[in-house]
């Protein structure tokens, strides 16, 4: 995971809140009214931990829509990043009128590093980055540290449709961000994760990196948490259904995050 710092350095991904990422920040908030709907959020008070959450946007924008309810709120941001951790703190203080609690940290450890939360949040597209293996380490970890009775929601796009069928990405692919170009280049596949292995490039610069796109569906998404989870449950964003929230209720007593390891198989 240390090489997201870098993925992140060079990836366009719009999340500056006074910028680029502001449409991304209200879209998150209309997706969010949508999901306190559901009984689960009838209670007076949530604590939030926004997992790999950046500079915040999804944990800030469903925190907005509890307050808005008159729930009180408590926000935890979580990301390897301290450069958009620091940015969070100013965009949370500015939107909800309190200081979040900032870790700077691998969300695989999430379960050392942070007490218990009612909802933990995955929100940004950011499930591609994990493969089968690690997403099951991950959620075993997401499991640990919600609340008997809490939930999951996880954003996430059906990748098989969008990028097997809709926009199939190819050998080089292009991405242009305040006019600058970067481009993803195939270098392979990973037999054993699953993954396709791409290298973000900058023209510019001509610093690279190398990372792992693994093409998750919803069905399978969403069957994983529900290995982890009692019940799960989907909102979609989009009128084809393609991409939405997916939410898994009342983590299953499970194996502990001490008893899965990676397995031999993933070495080398």
């Amino acid at each position: 995971m240390g090489d997201m710092k870098r993925f992140y350095s060079l990836f366009p991904w719009p999340e500056d809140p006074e910028g680029p990422g502001r449409e991304r920040y209200e879209r998150a908030i209309g997706y969010f009214r949508e999901v306190v709907k559901h009984p689960y959020f009838s209670g007076d008070s949530f604590k939030v931990l926004d997992l790999m959450g950046g500079v915040g946007i999804g944990g800030v924008a469903l925190c907005k829509v509890l307050k808005e309810a008159g729930k009180g709120i408590e926000l935890v941001i979580l990301d390897l990043r301290e450069d958009a951790l620091s940015k969070a703190k100013d965009f949370v203080l500015e939107e909800l009128g309190q200081i979040p609690e900032l870790i700077e940290g691998d969300a695989f450890l999430a379960h050392e590093l942070v007490e218990r939360a009612d909802v933990v949040l995955v929100y940004g597209l950011t499930m591609p980055h994990f493969d089968p293996w690690r997403t099951i380490l991950l959620l075993n970890s997401i499991r640990e540290i919600t609340k008997p009775e809490g939930a999951i929601l996880i954003h996430h796009l059906d990748q098989v449709y969008w990028e097997g069928y809709l926009h199939p990405s190819g050998e080089v692919y292009p991405f242009f961000f305040d006019g600058d170009l970067t481009l993803s280049l195939f270098r392979g596949y990973d037999t054993r994760g699953g993954s396709m292995r791409r290298v973000m490039v900058s023209p510019k610069t001509g610093e690279a990196v190398e990372y792992g796109v693994y093409q998750w569906n919803l069905s399978l998404m969403s069957a994983l948490v529900w290995a982890f989870f009692e019940d799960v449950e989907y909102f979609p964003i989009l009128s084809d259904q393609s991409a939405g929230i997916i939410m898994g209720m009342r983590p299953r007593d499970a194996w502990k995050v001490e008893d899965l390891k990676p397995p031999s198989l993933l070495e080398g």
